[in-house]
């Protein structure tokens, strides 16, 4: 599923192995994207004969626009959203538009685990 669910996303890399983050609630992949496409917002899959909506939220997102949805620029700087303008919008309203910053997720915190020399528990955290 996760290897699935990362290729729609762009190139699936890894999955986080770590329990904290099997909730039932959060996947969370390492995945390359392609920068000249609009970022993805979600998909639909097939879980036990249902049809379930799955969203997408990206950890160390850069400058992306709210209106193309591609990286590397804001909605002032897009030529889609002139596009808009010349058809007739006047101001672009954030809550309109298919991008915005829910795509955003706040970046977990990175654990090592090392083991340790000589212990009876075998692990550490460090």
């Amino acid at each position: 599923m996760a290897k699935k669910l990362g290729n729609i996303i762009g190139q699936f890399e890894e999955t986080d192995p770590v329990e904290r983050n099997r909730t039932g609630r959060f996947l969370r992949l390492k995945v390359s994207i392609d920068l000249t496409k609009p970022l993805k917002r979600g998909t639909v899959i097939k879980y036990q004969d249902r049809s379930l909506k799955v969203f997408f939220k990206y950890e160390r997102l850069p400058t992306f626009c709210f209106v193309c949805g591609r990286i590397g620029h804001q909605l002032k700087e897009c030529e889609e959203a002139g596009d808009l303008e010349e058809a007739g919008y006047e101001e672009l309203d954030e809550k309109e538009l298919g991008f915005g910053p829910w795509l955003r997720a706040s970046p977990l915190p990175k654990f090592n685990f090392e083991p340790r020399k000589e212990s009876s528990s075998g692990w550490s955290l460090q």
